[in-house]
């Protein structure tokens, strides 16, 4: 079995006629102001072998994975308005299996 865990952040500066954008349009949705996002995995290889000093993963991986995702728009409220609150997040659980053949 084996892990990873990964978190990113990252906070973007604009111009101050940025905020001018009309409210709601491509141009001011599209300004994140800050995004950070979290990953962790688990990962199972039935299969693996010791190969002398190293491990050889086998024929079949089967992994779980959370995803968590959050981003601030530039702005805020007034650069979405009137259709969000000028953040959002997103979780996701995907899992996969991997067969060598």
């Amino acid at each position: 079995m084996r892990s990873n865990f990964v978190y990113s952040y990252a906070w973007q500066q604009y111009p101050s006629y940025a905020q001018l954008f009309v409210p709601g349009s491509a141009s001011a949705t599209s300004l994140n102001s800050t995004m950070q996002q979290g990953i962790v995995n688990l990962i199972w290889s039935p299969f693996a072998e010791l190969r002398g000093n190293s491990v050889g993963t086998g024929w079949l991986d089967v992994g779980l994975e959370y995803v968590y995702s959050q981003r601030d728009v530039y702005g805020g409220t007034a650069a979405t308005a009137p259709v969000s609150t000028g953040s959002g997040t997103a979780n996701r659980i995907l899992g996969s299996a991997t067969v060598r053949f």
